[in-house]
């Protein structure tokens, strides 16, 4: 009876221990299994309206740039919840997400309404000059944050309500930096 109890509490230390470690490595281990490089670069990273963390991360798949949205569960692993496309040609490639805004508003009937964020990350190898977006170039509530590091970029914008996603969505990013790079030349 005694030896059971020692085999029990030493079964149960080690799947103690075997679990930690999965959870250290779990982004890893995800990425490995889905069959991503488990070489990554991270764009983003918050937390969700069910206050989860999520990472929006960059990595290749079969040699070519992906992105994935990832998120945290309770127990402190890691799951790919969907993945970029790319976009038209080479080194480049895109996601979008939502989340809440962390605000509400009341109408005239006392009834609240949430807003929600609206993400597009944007993120290539290609870049051929210095990226510069004029503000009357993007539709008005639309925020940009442009990090570049000689070929390499990212674009992240985020627009805030129904009308900002819309105009979101109509955005032609691709369309809108060949136009700087014909007038720049």
């Amino acid at each position: 009876m005694k030896k059971i109890f020692w085999i029990t509490i030493s079964l149960l230390a080690v799947a103690c221990v075997a679990f930690f470690i999965v959870r250290a490595n779990s982004l890893a281990l995800t990425l490995k299994l889905d069959g991503y490089s488990t070489s990554y670069a991270l764009y983003e990273r918050s937390f969700n309206a069910n206050d989860r963390e999520y990472r929006v991360i960059g990595t290749e798949k079969d040699g070519e740039l992906t992105l994935l949205y990832l998120e945290r569960s309770a127990l402190g692993l890691w799951s790919i919840w969907y993945e970029g496309q790319s976009i038209g040609q080479s080194g480049w490639s895109r996601i979008d997400w939502t989340n809440t805004a962390g605000f509400r508003r009341f109408d005239s009937n006392a009834k609240p309404q949430f807003d929600f964020e609206y993400h597009q990350l944007y993120v290539g190898t290609n870049a051929t000059r210095l990226i510069e977006l004029e503000p009357t170039q993007l539709p008005p509530g639309i925020s940009v944050r442009i990090q570049q590091s000689g070929k390499d970029f990212s674009i992240h914008l985020i627009t805030f309500g129904d009308a900002g996603a819309t105009s979101l969505q109509r955005l032609d990013m691709l369309r809108l930096l060949r136009d700087n790079a014909d007038t720049a030349s």
